[in-house]
């Protein structure tokens, strides 16, 4: 019984120490003297429990190295564990996990990724199975070296944490920014940065001979400081920042733990949101019910507010009411404009008092934000259809009349999802601070925004921007070669679909052509957004020919002024047919266009880098009316919240940077905002994005 309780006990501690540590940043420190650290939220490998017979002696006369001491400090302690290479896969399944019948919260596996690729392929299979088996054991990883197709999928899958050895080599800052550049893009591209961080070394106490093999690393402060000033201003999504640092003197150790608190410990800006728009509570004479609003929001869970100012004309002086007692509950608060087309003449309101000024409005709201910290961003909806109005210079305006009285006032466009692609990114990336992006119809959507705001290629598209127009004829197609086999029947298989649903037809067709012939066509009007499996029989196409050349084509049979569409195209199969590359491999595909066609196949996947990210929040209906009209019906409770779940458990995978419900009806007798509200609690204490 006892050793049952003590079981119990330590679960619970570390359930509660997951979910604080996950609303802190990662801080961890390999060091000689961590119990002298102030800001550290993870440390190896000073940590023994009483069930572990194999803990060094040394360690266990130290109480306070003991895990749930560690663990009542809100730090999570991780257990050191080699790779030995010469286990088989399942021998390392076994070691590793044998950390949870030791009574570990967590792991902290050294050396991977610096042997031979099929060490590496053995190591990440290892690291998924062993997740699958033992799913609430925390593993980090200590990554060195390249980082393979293989391990990328290992961490994806199997790892929580990993930390990229970016050390070893004598200290040069040219030579470290490329270093960490490199690996902020590699795993960007990789989907894994929201659980990445760089690990960097300090060895200023080592001895001279040691200097003499390895190099001296990060050994003064003030270069510490630029590089972790470096890293957080490149990968804002990273989590935090490591130290390998055994060999350090306490001087730069608590200078690295001071510096990590400074610039690690606050959430990066625009990150971690989780926000609900407008649907404001007024009192019987028209003003915003400041406190209820206050109150309510503090019992949905959120971090952030979207105070629209459209509704009355007192929406600004109420703004000035809300914000310091937003700012008393942890709220920020983000202002919300309306454009010129939500305006006089098109509707009897204007964003008051300032109207279409924007430029003054810029000014308005970065002065009050000095006065509230807690104004920390602002938005103008519906951005992309008035972008005649709102050009790329005037925003620039607007912005450098804001950052010269706060620069760190952010400012974010409203945007729909079929709105962002490479040209929007072309033309405003450079004049924003990010984006919040409206009504996901899926997961997949999400997925394709990330990619494009993160400079990451998303293949196996074709598709035409809104807002350009087109000419009858303008296409976009993409071909390869394949050989034809000596049999009857060929038949050609692949899953598509389209992001439109509209009755417009005419216009836009899919297309698959042999050799200039089209052989199966579908206008884009109507249909769903599912996958569908389409079946061709070319037989007749290919008969009597050794080579024939297949293309995927998106065709303008009329032209079109406003009228976007993206086909999405997968798992082609062939019979009969010998193909060089399937879909898998879009860069192998020959890419020929006219017009304002865009293709993910050929020379223009290799543009994703994964140089830049622009933060998005993903805006969700939560309103029946909003949601029916986005999604259909039924427009209940339940079913807004399976979209704010499928929008959240994006945010826990790193595909966005927050989630805002639109139009939350906050009513005390709201099924949908308990619904919210128990979503936002789950999901914030896994990941920590209310920040609190």
């Amino acid at each position: 019984m006892r050793i049952l309780m003590l079981v119990l006990c330590l679960a619970a501690m570390a359930t509660k120490c997951f979910s604080q540590c996950r609303k802190k940043p990662v801080i961890l420190f390999w060091c000689s003297t961590p119990e002298k650290l102030a800001n550290a939220t993870f440390i190896t490998p000073q940590v023994w429990t009483p069930q572990d017979e194999y803990s060094a002696d040394v360690l266990k006369r130290r109480p306070e190295y003991e895990q749930s001491s560690w663990l009542r400090k809100g730090i999570t302690p991780l257990r050191w564990m080699g790779y030995p290479h010469e286990k088989s896969e399942q021998e390392l399944i076994d070691y590793w996990a044998s950390a949870v019948r030791q009574g570990y919260v967590g792991i902290a596996i050294d050396e991977i990724g610096h042997v031979s690729p099929e060490v590496d392929a053995k190591a990440a299979r290892a690291l998924i199975a062993l997740k699958k088996a033992c799913p609430n054991l925390f593993v980090a990883v200590w990554h060195a070296g390249g980082l393979t197709d293989e391990l990328l999928k290992g961490y994806r899958d199997g790892a929580d944490l990993v930390l990229l050895e970016t050390y070893g080599v004598p200290f040069e800052m040219q030579r470290y920014m490329r270093w960490i550049e490199e690996r902020i893009s590699t795993v960007r591209k990789a989907g894994i940065i929201h659980k990445t961080v760089i690990a960097l070394g300090i060895n200023d106490a080592a001895s001279k001979e040691e200097w003499q093999k390895v190099g001296q690393w990060v050994n003064s402060s003030l270069v510490l400081r630029q590089l972790m000033t470096f890293i957080r201003q490149k990968a804002p999504d990273m989590p935090g920042i490591a130290f390998f640092a055994p060999k350090a003197s306490q001087k730069m150790l608590m200078a690295a733990d001071k510096l990590a608190g400074e610039i690690f410990g606050k959430p990066a800006p625009l990150h971690d949101i989780i926000a609900d728009y407008d649907a404001e509570l007024r009192r019987p004479d028209g003003r915003v019910d400041v406190d209820l609003m206050v109150a309510r929001l503090k019992e949905l869970g959120v971090n952030t507010y979207f105070w629209l100012i459209w509704h009355a004309p007192t929406d600004w002086d109420d703004l000035h009411l809300f914000l310091p007692k937003a700012a008393e509950a942890g709220i920020q608060v983000w202002v919300y404009l309306v454009p010129p087309s939500e305006s006089p003449p098109y509707t009897k309101l204007y964003s008051e008092p300032f109207r279409l000024d924007y430029i003054r409005w810029a000014e308005e709201i970065a002065k009050l934000s000095l006065k509230h910290p807690n104004l920390t961003a602002w938005v103008i909806d519906d951005f992309y259809a008035n972008r005649q109005f709102f050009t790329p210079e005037y925003v620039r305006k607007m912005q450098g009349r804001a950052k010269s009285i706060n620069p760190r006032l952010a400012f974010l466009p409203l945007m729909y999802f079929p709105e962002i692609n490479r040209k929007f990114v072309d033309e405003y990336g450079q004049v924003i601070d990010g984006v919040v992006v409206a009504y996901p119809k899926d997961a997949d959507e999400i997925e394709e925004a990330w990619a494009i705001l993160n400079d990451v290629a998303f293949p196996g598209e074709l598709s035409y921007p809104w807002g350009t127009p087109s000419s009858p004829g303008d296409f976009v197609a993409v071909s390869q070669r394949a050989k034809v086999l000596p049999q009857e029947k060929h038949i050609i298989r692949f899953r598509q679909r389209d992001d439109f649903i509209g009755p417009t037809s005419g216009y836009h067709f899919k297309q698959l052509l042999i050799d200039g012939n089209v052989v199966w066509e579908e206008d884009v009007a109507g249909g769903a957004r599912q996958w569908q499996e389409v079946v061709v029989d070319v037989s007749e196409f290919v008969r009597g020919k050794e080579v024939v050349t297949i293309a995927f084509r998106l065709f303008d049979k009329k032209g079109v002024s406003n009228f976007g569409v993206r086909w999405r195209l997968k798992d082609l199969q062939v019979d009969g047919l010998e193909i060089e590359a399937d879909l898998t491999e879009p860069q192998k595909w020959k890419v020929e266009k006219r017009g304002a066609f865009e293709a993910g196949f050929g020379e223009n996947i290799v543009q994703g880098q994964g140089r830049f990210h622009i933060p998005f929040i993903v805006m969700t209906a939560a309103q029946p009316y909003e949601f029916r009209l986005r999604h259909g019906d039924p427009a209940t409770p339940e079913r807004i919240a399976q979209w704010l779940e499928m929008c959240l458990k994006m945010w826990k995978g790193g595909r966005c940077d927050g989630v805002v419900t639109y139009c939350l009806d906050k009513s005390l007798n709201s099924q949908t905002f308990h619904l919210a509200r128990k979503l936002f609690m789950e999901f914030c204490s896994v990941r920590g994005g209310a920040g609190k």
